[in-house]
């Protein structure tokens, strides 16, 4: 999961329109769908005060929560006893 879609996730399940957060960074609509969307590179100035807004870290924005990023390897074959 990329950083934009981490923001989006977080914004939603705080019930925060994408237009408030736009406002509040002073920049256009697309611009900031455009971070949501992971088109382009984020700044860590911007990074932080995305966090603020949304109340949560910058780490909970850059990183994938570790569910997403680490899979439990499945047996195939031999290893399954098959």
């Amino acid at each position: 999961m990329g950083y934009g879609q981490n923001i989006r996730r977080l914004r939603l399940s705080k019930g925060i329109k994408a237009q408030w957060v736009a406002d509040k960074l002073g920049i256009h609509i697309s611009t900031y769908s455009n971070l949501e969307a992971d088109r382009g590179k984020i700044d860590l100035d911007r990074a932080e005060r995305i966090a603020s807004l949304l109340g949560v870290s910058v780490q909970d924005i850059l990183c994938s929560g570790v569910s997403d990023t680490l899979t439990r390897p499945q047996k195939t074959g031999t290893e399954a006893g098959n």
